[in-house]
């Protein structure tokens, strides 16, 4: 009675329109997709209410899944320019870690030489470069990467962070054992100066033997 005596006072149907004003402060990257589909899900609803009850002419309006698609185009044009540049930045400190690890290498080759006289083998000498680099990368990464986590905020992860960490940090530990491995083995190929590189003759042998 009141909605029919409200109609007559009004002398035409009354329209009433509810607005829902959305913040996006507080929404994060993770929950776009479980957002979009609630939305959806609302959107798609309206017709069948409408449908059981067509005196209320029930419609929706909303612009909000064209504005998550598009964060959605930029957000994957970011994350292939930060895989980009995180895959460029590792292969330049691989790079910069196999110079410095064949530096080390070369100034380890009295010790490496050194090993190899006392009966030491290859696996016990790229042993010991492992172990003593291993005890100095793998701390440094663990610690960087903590740093890096808890210091910068960030809603979203980097893309591939912790592979990069842990690729860098075998080819840390890594590399220098495999120069020292090759230097190793090039100590073994040196030539001795108090040997002789040449046969001595016979008639040499039987002068000195006289």
């Amino acid at each position: 009675e009141s909605y029919a005596s409200f109609v007559n006072m009004a002398g035409s149907t009354p329209r009433f329109v509810w607005r829902y004003h959305f913040d996006f402060s507080q929404i994060t990257v993770a929950q776009i997709e479980r957002t979009l589909n609630a939305v959806n899900h609302a959107v798609t609803q309206i017709p069948e209410v409408d449908a059981s009850t067509p005196a209320l002419n029930l419609s929706a309006i909303t612009f909000l899944r064209e504005l998550i698609t598009e964060f959605e185009g930029q957000r994957r044009t970011a994350h292939t320019i930060l895989s980009l540049s995180g895959y460029a930045i590792s292969v330049v400190a691989i790079v910069v870690l196999a110079l410095a690890a064949q530096l080390a290498a070369e100034q380890r080759r009295a010790s490496l030489a050194l090993i190899r006289a006392r009966g030491g083998s290859l696996v016990q000498a790229t042993g010991l470069v492992v172990v003593e680099f291993a005890m100095v990368a793998i701390p440094a990464a663990i610690a960087g990467y903590l740093a890096a986590s808890l210091l910068v905020p960030t809603r979203s992860e980097v893309p591939s962070s912790a592979t990069s960490v842990l690729v860098i940090t075998a080819a840390a530990v890594l590399l220098p054992a495999a120069f020292a491995a090759v230097t190793h083995r090039r100590v073994a190929k040196d030539e001795r100066r108090d040997l002789v590189s040449t046969r001595p003759s016979p008639r040499r042998l039987a002068a000195e033997a006289l």
